[in-house]
């Protein structure tokens, strides 16, 4: 489920996302889509089973039930997307190249390192990551807010799983 809702991120469009959600799941309903020229993109499916004993579905609309709700954020498929991941990952490729050379990362304390890294980043990268990471969680916000008593999963493909994985922590 986790897999399939990270790549159904990739769809070009909203109708596009609901049919593939639809075929894929019986009992699935979108509740977030960030649309595709958001930076990232993010999309949410909420997952609902059976009510105990029966074979009814529990109502995807109900938000006193209990389901899961799914957010997937989408891995690079863009020039900006490449462009905004050079920008965030250069500092650190520079890093292990030079630790090739003069072997430090290994050595100084990782509280030195950030500092280094810091340092050497462009605040315009530092400002595209900050913004990343905020589409990403306002879109949780606001999931939690709407389905209090829900599990809710975060997943991505590529560079969305990392943006998913840092986050969920």
């Amino acid at each position: 489920d986790l897999a399939a809702t990270s790549w159904y991120a990739y769809s070009n469009s909203l109708t596009n996302f609901d049919a593939v959600l639809k075929k894929s799941f019986k009992h699935a309903k979108r509740v977030y889509y960030s649309g595709k020229a958001c930076l990232p993109h993010v999309v949410a499916a909420r997952l609902c089973g059976v009510e105990d004993g029966s074979i009814r579905p529990i109502p995807v609309s109900d938000a006193s039930q209990e389901c899961t709700t799914i957010v997937a954020v989408r891995g690079t498929s863009s020039k900006l997307e490449l462009m905004s991941d050079l920008g965030i990952f250069t500092t650190v490729v520079v890093m292990q190249m030079l630790d090739k050379i003069a072997p430090i990362l290994g050595t100084l304390p990782v509280t030195v390192i950030s500092k280094i890294m810091e340092f050497a980043r462009f605040p315009a990268t530092e400002e595209i990551q900050h913004g990343i990471f905020e589409t990403i969680e306002k879109a949780v916000d606001k999931l939690m807010v709407e389905y209090p008593k829900d599990t809710l999963v975060l997943t991505g493909h590529s560079l969305g799983g990392n943006f998913a994985e840092v986050t969920g922590a």
